[in-house]
Formats: C-alpha cells, sequence, structure tokens
C-alpha cells in the first residue's frame, strides 16, 4: 500500500534557463508533476525569444492561476550582470535588467523575487578548500582578500538591493535575497555567510526577506539547521533544494550527495514550516529523481516525527 502524507509538502521546481528555456511549458510540466510552485528565470534573451512581458506573461498568469500554482521569479544574472561589481556602468546596466525584470513579476504575479547579491573576481588561490591548520575549517577566497575590499562589496551590494527594494514597494513584491555559495576560488561573494544575512538584516530591516539555497549553505559547513536558526525562519520566503559533496555546486539530484535532507524536513515538518521547497537542478532526468526522492524523504520524515510525538501516523 502507497503511504500518503498526512500534509502536503509545498513542493515546487525552479526553471534551468538552458533545459527548460519555454516558461509556459515548464509551467505545464510543473503541473503535470503535481507541483504547487514555480520559480521562472527572467533574462533578457529569454524575454527577446518568448515575449515574457507580451503575451506569455498574461497566459503564465493565467495558468498559474488555473492549476492553483504560486509563482516567484528569478532575477537576472548573465551577460555580466552583477549588483556588486566595482564598475558603476555595470551596476547600471544591472538595474535597467531588474526594472525589466519587475515588469515581468508584476505582469505574472509573482509573491517574491529571489535575487542574487554580487561578486568581484581576484586572482585564483588554489588554498581555497584546503583545510586550515587552526581549526582545520575549509579555507574560503573570503579570508584571503583584504578586508576593505570585502567591506566594499557589502556595501555596494546592500546600496544596490536596498534601491530594489524602493523600486519593488508599488508592486506588492517581496525581495528575497538569495545566499551565494563559496565553492570557488576567485570569486569573492556576498551574500554567502548567516553572519552576511545578519548585516543584511541590520541594514535593510523588515524590508527584506531570504531564499535559502541548501546546496550552497553547504558550502559554508554550516549546518542548514544553523544556518536557518541563525537568519530566521520567518524571513524565508523560499528555498532552492539541489545537492553536492561539498566540493562543487554540483545542483546533483536531491540525495545524491551529502546535503542533510533528512535533518532540514525534521524541523521543516516539527515547526510547520510552510515556505516552498523548491527544487533546483539542470535536467529533465534530474528534476523527475528529485520530486521522487524529496516526495518519498518528506513522507518517511513526517512519520518518524509523528511517531516519536506518540501518535499514528
Amino acid at each position: 500500500m502507497k503511504m500518503q502524507s498526512r500534509s502536503v509538502p509545498l513542493i515546487g521546481v525552479v526553471q534551468d534557463k538552458i533545459c527548460f528555456s519555454n516558461a509556459i511549458d515548464f509551467l505545464n510540466l510543473a503541473h503535470e508533476l503535481e507541483c504547487q510552485w514555480v520559480e521562472l528565470k527572467y533574462e533578457a534573451a529569454l524575454d527577446h525569444q518568448y515575449g515574457l512581458r507580451n503575451e506569455a506573461g498574461t497566459k503564465i498568469k493565467r495558468l498559474a492561476n488555473l492549476y492553483g500554482i504560486g509563482l516567484s521569479v528569478h532575477a537576472p544574472y548573465n551577460d555580466g550582470l552583477n549588483l556588486g561589481h566595482p564598475d558603476r556602468k555595470v551596476r547600471e546596466k544591472t538595474r535597467e535588467q531588474m526594472m525589466a525584470c519587475l515588469e515581468f513579476c508584476n505582469i505574472i504575479g509573482a509573491s517574491y523575487l529571489t535575487v542574487h547579491g554580487g561578486f568581484y573576481e581576484t586572482e585564483p588561490n588554489l588554498l581555497v578548500g584546503k583545510k586550515g591548520r587552526i581549526n582545520n575549517e575549509r579555507i574560503s577566497i573570503r579570508d584571503l582578500v583584504p578586508k576593505s575590499h570585502l567591506d566594499e562589496l557589502k556595501e555596494r551590494v546592500l546600496t544596490q538591493i536596498d534601491w530594489l527594494i524602493g523600486e519593488t514597494k508599488k508592486l506588492d513584491l517581496v525581495v528575497a535575497l538569495e545566499n551565494l555559495h563559496d565553492f570557488s576560488n576567485f570569486k569573492v561573494r556576498f551574500p554567502v555567510t548567516p553572519s552576511d544575512f545578519l548585516v543584511c538584516k541590520k541594514v535593510l530591516g523588515d524590508k527584506i526577506q531570504f531564499v535559502y539555497d541548501l546546496g550552497h549553505g553547504h558550502s559554508t559547513l554550516f549546518h542548514i539547521n544553523e544556518f536557518v536558526d541563525k537568519v530566521g525562519d520567518d524571513r524565508i520566503a523560499g528555498t532552492h533544494l539541489h545537492d553536492n559533496n561539498q566540493i562543487d555546486d554540483e545542483h546533483l539530484p536531491v540525495g545524491q550527495g551529502t546535503v542533510d535532507f533528512r535533518g532540514f524536513l525534521t524541523k521543516y515538518i516539527q515547526n510547520g514550516w510552510k515556505f516552498p521547497l523548491n527544487i533546483e537542478v539542470k535536467s529533465y532526468s534530474d528534476l523527475i529523481a528529485s520530486i521522487k526522492s524529496l516526495r518519498e524523504l518528506y513522507m518517511e520524515t513526517e512519520k518518524k516525527v509523528y511517531e516519536k510525538r506518540g501518535g499514528s501516523y
């Protein structure tokens, strides 16, 4: 007999721009797979190809309403876009594309906008990823650059995010800042760690929410639950779920790496969290495998949580 979940997990999928470039087709696929949430990617090239801010956007909204699927949008980051770039012209170009993205969000009725912070590039350093001598923790590129450079990056990103939040007020749209990964040996990124997000909360206040990327968080050596505890579960708008072996941002199917999904789902169920569990992988087969794995793991974990409480499942 097939085990049924006591609650319906809010499982969603994130569009991959290469494998699933057509947003309408991807939305239809999500419906066929019985997903409750879809995060669409906005890029100028996709807008030009599919008319995202025209007929396609209107159709996406209609279909999402028909299917009962919640929508979020991932802000653009292709073509050198970067809110934290040292060059003012690059930041201005990024703002222009952000404004187009906000128009798309408004057309489809998105609930929140997932946005990357920013980065700058430095000389590659082969020490990154190795263990430090003092505390045996993984060495990050952020440990090897001048603090003043990292502080300048933070200031640029926070200034741009504050501007973006101001632009979304009239749209009833939440800005959700995604934690970036720290695997690179030449890209210095912000925000990455829980302490980075505490800085964001301090500067931006209640205006900012977050998208917690479990695969990216795995690069920091913070356990998933520790990360969420430090940031605050009330500030999580959504998630990106994919796996890796703590070496690179592999975007493996759920359960095929070393991310502790079971521990995360235990806390998700125990606390009654409702933010969407959005799978972000790079191929159709990985998407199918991840949905199957996540649903099975959710039901197994839910059963254990209820049994531990002394109830019947």
